[in-house]
């Protein structure tokens, strides 16, 4: 039973995991780690894509901005036009860094999970 909430029932707090990843509030009622693995699949979605649904904090309208970039890039790429917003030229410089901050996630939880997958630590008896 640890990190379960019994207070509110299960779809109660599978309900609070996923708004509050979607808002990117912080605030948890149940441990997100103790879902089943299809219930812990919609929170950690949800914070692989930015936290950007609600828009309600200032990451999430980063994130946003971010989209709001690549969006631009990915429109404009095929056709010759120089991508811009607002009249204002957008550089590669810009692109490049929209890229990191959205593969930034994922590839850091890969990157853990990875290592979780190959690593003995504390598995040893002695």
């Amino acid at each position: 039973m640890e990190g379960k909430e019994v207070r509110f029932g299960i779809a109660n707090t599978a309900l609070w995991a996923t708004v509050t990843t979607d808002a990117s509030c912080g605030a948890i009622n149940g441990w997100h780690d103790s879902f089943t693995a299809l219930g812990g699949m919609v929170p950690l979605a949800n914070m692989m894509v930015s936290e950007v649904v609600f828009a309600a904090s200032a990451p999430a309208c980063t994130g946003i901005l971010i989209y709001i970039v690549l969006a631009v890039f990915m429109q404009t790429d095929g056709s010759g036009v120089p991508p811009s917003i607002s009249a204002r030229r957008l550089k590669r410089m810009t692109w490049k860094m929209a890229m990191l901050v959205v593969l930034v996630f994922p590839l850091v939880i890969l990157g853990f999970a990875a290592i979780s997958t190959v690593a003995t630590f504390g598995t040893s008896a002695s």
